[in-house]
């Protein structure tokens, strides 16, 4: 049952996956919009948030004029009646709204005078909020900005923010990747332009994986060919949204687009081989962000380790590159980058958001598949032991009057078989088999496990049976593994 309900979980995961898809394509088309004044920024705005559940948008002042109401309201705009921290109950009965459950409230504009105030109805759904939320950041940005270099930053600034909220995992590895592509390119000597842009494209350059399927994404076990064929579509994704949300630095989009080529041609999505020495160094800061994340790395607790796998790129990033990493590496800023790393990861947490909760939800799945695997291990073993038992079963029935011949027909089955002694207390009752030797006698009584004997390995195997007797078995070169089955067999003999 608990299997059934983690496996419709995952399926309305995939679903909104979907649907999220669809979402960010309207989000990109109004990214791209612009604006003759403010009364058409806001409808714009107003029109993208009721496509995601809002019932209500209004805009209002401090002084809590009402400054835009979408739909158009003939309510007064009291300077006591509505302000930025009016409350739901209050907007829904002074605006005569019928479905409202959620009010979300963003301050609005570079000088954080206006207020945007969207109120929901219960038909919202959880994963339609931050994009609602990454709108209204997007149009305050174009509010206080006109320039095109500005209009570039708000886009690039709302693709963080998704990447923020969907997928904290693949942020913190951009992050990470950030911090260290930063390191290198000033020890490689960049310009102090091409350090910002270097900054940024860090942070974008796994933008594609919020389209990769998330199953496939957060797998927790190695990826199949064809699954890891999908993933590798990651680049080529991210580079086709990021243009299509109206990025257009084409340096950035290099970066994103070729950070998995190698300077033989082995690489993807296009076996480039001449590429800039920006997307050269962001590849070196990710696949050394990648070995330290790997389980190696992690067991073998040295920097000596790591600077082994990146020499072992050369053929596969450029020399300079590869030098400019291992400085890097050997510096101190290193270590201040890993304390950064470390103050951010406690800041952000754990995982959260819908991708995070897929990775329990697959987690969850596996624990559950792998006690499913363990039932299905015992059930196999007792199977086997039964059809055991049921065997000795019949030649008992067989032999019903003979107990000695039961036990020397099991022991016969788990090797050869060279002698068997019971004993009660340390006294020989009897003998069976061929002659035994009085050494050998001597480690049946005092219990040994395995001796040599002219030359030979002898094996010694007890048991104690319901009658109180002491049975030792003595094999020669080898015997089988004794099974809970025989032991209990023997066990229950009364001799």
């Amino acid at each position: 049952m608990k299997e059934k309900n983690i496996l419709r979980l995952i399926d309305s995961l995939s679903k909104f996956k979907e649907e999220l898809l669809s979402n960010l394509g309207y989000l990109s088309e109004l990214f791209s919009v612009t604006f003759k004044d403010k009364t058409e920024l806001y409808e714009t705005l107003a029109k993208g948030l009721l496509e995601y559940g809002a019932v209500f948008v209004c805009i209002v002042d401090v002084k809590g004029n009402v400054v835009f109401s979408y739909p158009k309201s003939d309510a007064r705009s009291s300077l006591s009646v509505i302000d930025h921290k009016a409350t739901l109950l209050k907007i829904k009965s002074l605006f005569n709204l019928q479905s409202a459950d959620y009010m979300l409230k963003e301050s609005f504009g570079c000088r954080k005078d206006l207020f945007c105030m969207v109120v929901f109805s219960k038909k919202v759904k959880s994963h339609e909020l931050p994009l609602a939320n990454l709108l209204i950041k997007h149009f305050s940005s174009l509010l206080c900005f006109n320039g095109e270099s500005n209009k570039q930053q708000s886009i690039i600034s709302a693709a963080l923010k998704l990447l923020y909220n969907l997928d904290q995992d693949t942020y913190m590895h951009s992050y990470r990747v950030k911090l260290y592509a930063f390191e290198i390119a000033k020890i490689f000597g960049l310009s102090e332009k091409s350090l910002g842009k270097i900054k940024t494209a860090s942070m974008l350059h796994d933008f594609g994986k919020l389209f990769i399927p998330v199953d496939i994404l957060k797998k927790p076990g190695k990826l199949t060919k064809m699954e890891f064929e999908i993933v590798k579509r990651h680049s080529m994704r991210g580079y086709e949204y990021l243009k299509l949300f109206g990025v257009e630095d084409e340096g950035i989009l290099e970066i994103v687009k070729h950070h998995h080529e190698k300077l033989d041609g082995s690489g993807y999505p296009e076996g480039k081989t001449d590429l800039s020495d920006l997307c050269w160094i962001v590849q070196s800061a990710d696949i050394l962000d990648a070995i330290q994340s790997s389980r190696s790395y992690k067991n073998s607790l040295g920097i000596k380790f790591l600077m082994d796998e990146i020499e072992g790129l050369r053929k596969k990033l450029p020399d300079d590159v590869i030098d400019a990493t291992l400085k890097f590496i050997n510096s101190d800023r290193f270590y201040l980058c890993r304390k950064r790393i470390k103050n951010k990861k406690g800041i952000i947490g754990q995982s959260t958001g819908y991708l995070g909760n897929h990775e329990m939800i697959n987690q969850l799945k596996e624990e559950n598949m792998g006690l499913k695997r363990e039932i299905d291990l015992y059930k196999k073993i007792i199977q086997k032991e039964t059809k055991i038992i049921e065997s000795f079963k019949d030649t008992f029935k067989k032999n019903s009057n003979k107990i000695e011949f039961i036990l020397f027909n099991t022991l016969e089955s788990l090797g050869k078989l060279k002698g068997v002694v019971i004993l009660e207390g340390s006294n020989v009752v009897s003998i069976h088999k061929s002659p035994i030797p009085i050494d050998i006698l001597k480690c049946c009584i005092d219990g040994c496990s395995n001796i040599f004997f002219n030359d030979k390995e002898i094996f010694f195997e007890h048991f104690l049976t319901m009658s109180g007797h002491d049975i030792c078995a003595i094999f020669e070169d080898s015997k089988a593994s004794i099974t809970p089955s025989v032991d209990a067999l023997i066990g229950s003999l009364t001799l």
